[in-house]
């Protein structure tokens, strides 16, 4: 891992159903690959608290963790 890289975890909701990926999250989460054809929009279909990514309306992506 780089410096500035934290473990890469891949996230995917089926149809419109809320999933939660579990994830130690320190400082922050980003978006780094949407896989998607459902767009993925923090706030809407994804997003994060300190247990972990939650995702919903067939967003699917890797979130980088920090």
């Amino acid at each position: 891992h780089g410096r500035g890289g934290g473990e890469v975890i891949t996230c995917h909701s089926n149809g419109h159903r809320q999933e939660y990926c579990d994830a130690r999250i320190r400082r922050g989460v980003r978006l780094v690959r949407q896989d998607s054809r459902s767009a993925c929009i923090e706030g809407q279909t994804w997003g994060w608290d300190r247990r972990g990514i939650w995702v919903s309306d067939g967003c699917r992506a890797q979130f980088q963790v920090n």
